[in-house]
């Protein structure tokens, strides 16, 4: 799976690639300076099963350059395994199996033209940050990727194009899932579009690409 997330307050480490979840690579820790490396005494072991659903409402609503955003959160729970880093090598592990994950459903479209109904994607990436989570954003990638497929919805926006660029409609929104974990007490995450845009196109009035979602609370 080609996975598109990155941040821009970590380097983002694909969990379901590194074998064995031994380390992961984050940004600069708030206030410490100290970036995470990789750990050999982080091993992923299972929880309690347990899901919070969550609103029906969207979160969050944007329309950026030239595709209109609504942001879910789908499912909250406590993550069967831990991200198996670290913020110093041999350190205790940043978040183990039991800290909160949130599963986010990002469903996009074309903003509707009176000169055109679709919007190419020749790429699209999806960048985040959880504001204030120490050690930088980091992805939960295996027990959300099988509830993203449990659910029948596209895993990372690699999943909506699987075979090349495609086209979003202003009348016909489509789907991802995306998952971090936030710890609680953590407020909010930004989510930060690029790459989406056809070159054609470059004439569209340049709009912010972050959208920023204020997380409720109790979840």
């Amino acid at each position: 799976m080609n996975h598109l997330l990155r941040s821009s307050a970590a380097v983002l480490v694909s969990l379901g690639v590194v074998a064995g979840l031994v380390g992961c690579t984050g940004g600069d820790t708030p206030g410490t300076g100290q970036t995470p490396t990789p750990s050999t005494t982080a091993i992923p072991t299972p929880t309690e099963e347990g899901t919070v659903a969550g609103p029906v409402e969207s979160l969050e609503q944007a329309t950026l350059r030239g595709m209109f955003v609504n942001i879910y959160l789908d499912q909250s729970y406590p993550a069967k395994y831990g991200c198996g880093c670290s913020i110093e090598d041999g350190g205790p592990e940043l978040w183990p199996a039991g800290t909160q994950v949130m599963l986010f459903r990002i469903t996009l479209s074309a903003s509707y033209s009176p000169s055109r109904d679709t919007l190419t994607v020749p790429n699209l990436t999806v960048t985040a940050d959880v504001v204030g989570a120490e050690g930088g954003t980091v992805p939960e990638e295996r027990e959300s990727a099988e509830r993203a497929k449990a659910a029948g919805i596209a895993w990372q926006p690699s999943g909506l194009f699987p075979d090349g660029p495609g086209e979003l409609r202003y009348d016909v929104p489509q789907s991802f899932m995306v998952a971090y974990y936030v710890p609680a007490g953590l407020q909010r995450i930004d989510f930060t579009f690029s790459d989406y845009y056809d070159p054609a196109e470059l004439d569209l009035p340049r709009e912010s690409d972050t959208v920023k979602v204020m997380l409720p609370t109790g979840t």
